[in-house]
């Protein structure tokens, strides 16, 4: 059993993505300091090692998990088989591990009853869960995610919907975590040593680490 299971949850706009690409190609480094970032797979190609562990987490505890974008993408309407290999990565990780680190900004999008699943999965299979997030500002969430839509296209968006999409994921996430999540600010994660990256990767125990090699998304 696992001492400590830290679960990074974003949020979205929030520096997810360089924080995931930090761990994972650092993921042996960690390792030798008994910290594990679990190699997930994705479902249409099983040798690929996922840096996001939003998919799997979203997949094996979601209620129907074919309707996640990327399962849609791929044409997965069974995720049985590629669940099954996430699943035992999970399990051994959790009981082969001493720390394990999991991040995965779409776990905000489960149900209620599907993340309090995920909660009672990992508490159960370790001595502290600890779930954390950086939150940004409405008004800096809306213009990362217009500007996000002017420099790779995507579908019309109401202006609203960003900021109130917002609000219910960290309604819900207290509802289910309640005062055990750590909430950072982004803004001034931004202006801390090693910027929004280096605030998850300081408190989860992977910043006290030897340097790592910081990847900038």
């Amino acid at each position: 059993m696992a001492e400590t299971v830290f679960l990074h949850l974003g949020l979205h706009k929030a520096a997810s993505s360089s924080f995931q690409a930090t761990c994972a190609q650092n993921s042996d480094l960690l390792r030798t300091q008994a910290i594990c970032y679990p190699p997930f797979r994705h479902p249409s190609c099983p040798d690929r090692i996922l840096e996001n562990h939003s998919l799997p987490l979203h997949s094996l505890f979601a209620e129907r998990p074919e309707q996640h974008h990327i399962n849609i993408q791929c044409g997965i309407a069974d995720c049985t088989q590629i669940n099954d290999v996430n699943m035992q990565i999970l399990k051994d990780a959790l009981y082969g591990s001493r720390v394990v680190l999991l991040s995965a900004e779409d776990v905000c999008d489960l149900s209620q009853k599907d993340m309090r699943h995920l909660r009672l999965f990992l508490s159960g299979r370790c001595r502290r869960l600890i779930p954390f997030a950086l939150v940004r500002s409405p008004y800096a969430l809306h213009c990362s995610a217009l500007a996000a839509m002017v420099v790779h296209g995507g579908r019309r968006m109401d202006a609203a919907r960003p900021l109130l999409s917002q609000r219910w994921k960290i309604e819900r996430l207290m509802k289910v975590f309640g005062s055990a999540i750590r909430w950072f600010s982004f803004a001034e994660a931004c202006c801390a040593s090693g910027g929004a990256c280096g605030i998850p990767a300081v408190f989860s125990g992977v910043g006290s680490r030897p340097i790592l090699h910081r990847s900038c998304q």
